[in-house]
Protein backbone atom coordinates (compact mmCIF):
# COMPACT_ATOMS: atom_id res chain seq x y z
CA UNK A 1 0.00 0.00 0.00
CA UNK A 2 2.82 2.39 0.60
CA UNK A 3 4.36 1.89 -2.77
CA UNK A 4 0.92 2.71 -4.11
CA UNK A 5 0.57 5.56 -1.98
CA UNK A 6 3.79 6.91 -3.04
CA UNK A 7 3.44 5.93 -6.94
CA UNK A 8 0.14 7.95 -6.65
CA UNK A 9 2.12 10.83 -4.80
CA UNK A 10 4.57 11.14 -7.72
CA UNK A 11 1.95 11.29 -10.61
CA UNK A 12 0.00 13.67 -8.91
CA UNK A 13 3.01 16.18 -8.60
CA UNK A 14 4.11 15.24 -12.28
CA UNK A 15 0.74 16.39 -13.35
CA UNK A 16 0.66 19.82 -11.53
CA UNK A 17 4.12 20.03 -13.75
CA UNK A 18 2.80 18.51 -16.89
CA UNK A 19 -0.11 20.84 -16.33
CA UNK A 20 2.17 24.10 -15.88
CA UNK A 21 4.58 23.63 -18.45
CA UNK A 22 1.49 23.16 -21.05
CA UNK A 23 0.34 26.58 -19.52
CA UNK A 24 3.10 28.21 -20.41
CA UNK A 25 2.99 26.52 -24.18
CA UNK A 26 -0.30 27.81 -23.93
CA UNK A 27 -1.86 24.48 -24.32
CA UNK A 28 -3.87 25.52 -20.97
CA UNK A 29 -5.05 28.90 -19.88
CA UNK A 30 -1.79 31.38 -18.95
CA UNK A 31 -3.43 31.35 -15.37
CA UNK A 32 -2.18 27.62 -14.48
CA UNK A 33 1.78 28.87 -15.16
CA UNK A 34 1.16 30.41 -11.67
CA UNK A 35 3.63 29.73 -8.94
CA UNK A 36 4.64 30.07 -5.61
CA UNK A 37 7.59 32.41 -5.26
CA UNK A 38 9.46 31.10 -2.47
CA UNK A 39 8.89 27.37 -3.05
CA UNK A 40 8.61 27.63 -6.54
CA UNK A 41 5.84 25.23 -7.13
CA UNK A 42 2.86 25.05 -9.43
CA UNK A 43 -0.33 25.97 -6.96
CA UNK A 44 -2.63 26.65 -9.24
CA UNK A 45 -2.15 23.83 -11.04
CA UNK A 46 -1.32 21.51 -8.19
CA UNK A 47 -5.23 22.85 -7.21
CA UNK A 48 -6.47 21.35 -10.72
CA UNK A 49 -4.58 18.18 -10.28
CA UNK A 50 -6.52 17.90 -7.14
CA UNK A 51 -9.90 18.85 -8.62
CA UNK A 52 -9.29 16.35 -11.19
CA UNK A 53 -8.48 13.41 -9.09
CA UNK A 54 -11.39 14.33 -7.19
CA UNK A 55 -13.62 12.93 -10.42
CA UNK A 56 -12.02 9.76 -9.86
CA UNK A 57 -13.33 9.40 -6.14
CA UNK A 58 -16.89 7.35 -7.10
CA UNK A 59 -14.62 4.55 -9.22
CA UNK A 60 -13.84 4.08 -5.09
CA UNK A 61 -11.68 0.99 -6.13
CA UNK A 62 -7.87 1.42 -6.39
CA UNK A 63 -7.44 -1.28 -9.40
CA UNK A 64 -9.69 0.56 -11.67
CA UNK A 65 -8.08 4.09 -10.85
CA UNK A 66 -4.82 2.31 -11.73
CA UNK A 67 -6.29 1.04 -14.83
CA UNK A 68 -7.93 4.33 -16.05
CA UNK A 69 -4.22 5.26 -15.27
CA UNK A 70 -2.47 2.82 -17.54
CA UNK A 71 -5.44 2.98 -19.79
CA UNK A 72 -4.65 6.32 -20.53
CA UNK A 73 -1.08 6.17 -20.54
CA UNK A 74 -1.06 3.53 -23.50
CA UNK A 75 -3.49 5.73 -25.42
CA UNK A 76 -1.22 8.67 -25.04
CA UNK A 77 1.53 6.43 -26.34
CA UNK A 78 0.00 5.06 -29.25
CA UNK A 79 -1.18 8.88 -30.19
CA UNK A 80 2.74 10.19 -29.55
CA UNK A 81 4.01 7.07 -31.75
CA UNK A 82 1.32 7.41 -34.39
CA UNK A 83 1.91 11.18 -34.76
CA UNK A 84 5.91 10.25 -35.33
CA UNK A 85 4.87 8.23 -38.28
CA UNK A 86 3.02 10.71 -39.17
CA UNK A 87 5.39 13.56 -38.99
CA UNK A 88 7.84 11.66 -41.04
CA UNK A 89 5.83 10.50 -43.69
CA UNK A 90 4.08 14.19 -44.46
CA UNK A 91 7.38 15.66 -44.42
CA UNK A 92 10.52 13.28 -44.10
CA UNK A 93 13.23 16.18 -45.90
CA UNK A 94 12.53 18.19 -42.72
CA UNK A 95 15.27 19.03 -40.19
CA UNK A 96 14.31 17.16 -36.82
CA UNK A 97 15.90 17.75 -33.60
CA UNK A 98 16.05 13.97 -33.09
CA UNK A 99 16.37 10.78 -35.10
CA UNK A 100 14.30 7.68 -35.27
CA UNK A 101 16.37 4.88 -36.13
CA UNK A 102 15.32 2.17 -38.96
CA UNK A 103 13.26 3.49 -41.55
CA UNK A 104 12.33 0.69 -44.15
CA UNK A 105 10.91 2.20 -47.12
CA UNK A 106 10.42 5.85 -45.63
CA UNK A 107 8.49 4.14 -42.32
CA UNK A 108 9.49 4.60 -39.13
CA UNK A 109 9.57 0.94 -38.02
CA UNK A 110 10.16 1.56 -34.06
CA UNK A 111 6.98 3.20 -33.68
CA UNK A 112 5.34 1.27 -35.53
CA UNK A 113 6.32 -1.70 -33.16
CA UNK A 114 6.04 0.72 -30.12
CA UNK A 115 2.55 1.78 -31.17
CA UNK A 116 1.46 -1.95 -32.63
CA UNK A 117 2.50 -3.49 -28.97
CA UNK A 118 0.92 -0.59 -26.92
CA UNK A 119 -2.32 -1.52 -29.11
CA UNK A 120 -2.11 -5.05 -27.87
CA UNK A 121 -1.76 -3.85 -24.39
CA UNK A 122 -5.03 -1.58 -25.25
CA UNK A 123 -7.65 -4.59 -24.95
CA UNK A 124 -7.00 -6.54 -21.46
CA UNK A 125 -9.16 -4.29 -19.34
CA UNK A 126 -12.08 -4.08 -17.42
CA UNK A 127 -15.32 -3.05 -19.57
CA UNK A 128 -15.68 0.33 -16.64
CA UNK A 129 -11.97 1.05 -17.75
CA UNK A 130 -12.59 1.83 -21.15
CA UNK A 131 -15.96 3.96 -20.63
CA UNK A 132 -13.89 5.67 -18.03
CA UNK A 133 -10.70 5.75 -20.51
CA UNK A 134 -12.21 6.78 -23.28
CA UNK A 135 -14.54 9.69 -21.89
CA UNK A 136 -11.46 11.32 -20.13
CA UNK A 137 -9.57 11.02 -24.23
CA UNK A 138 -12.54 12.41 -25.93
CA UNK A 139 -12.97 15.28 -22.84
CA UNK A 140 -9.36 16.32 -23.01
CA UNK A 141 -9.42 16.20 -27.01
CA UNK A 142 -12.78 18.28 -26.48
CA UNK A 143 -10.85 20.59 -24.58
CA UNK A 144 -7.39 21.12 -26.31
CA UNK A 145 -9.43 22.29 -29.33
CA UNK A 146 -11.73 24.66 -27.26
CA UNK A 147 -8.05 26.08 -26.07
CA UNK A 148 -7.24 26.49 -29.74
CA UNK A 149 -9.87 27.55 -31.22
CA UNK A 150 -10.42 30.73 -29.20
CA UNK A 151 -6.03 30.78 -29.54
CA UNK A 152 -6.42 30.87 -33.64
Amino acid sequence: MFATANTVMIALLAASRICLGMARGRDLPKMFSAILPKRQSPWLASLLVFALTLLFLPLKKIEIIASVSSFVTIVVFIIVNAAVVYLRRKDPARKRPFRVPGAIAGWPVLPLLAAGIALFFLFHFEEQVYYVGFGIVIFVLLVYQALHRRRA
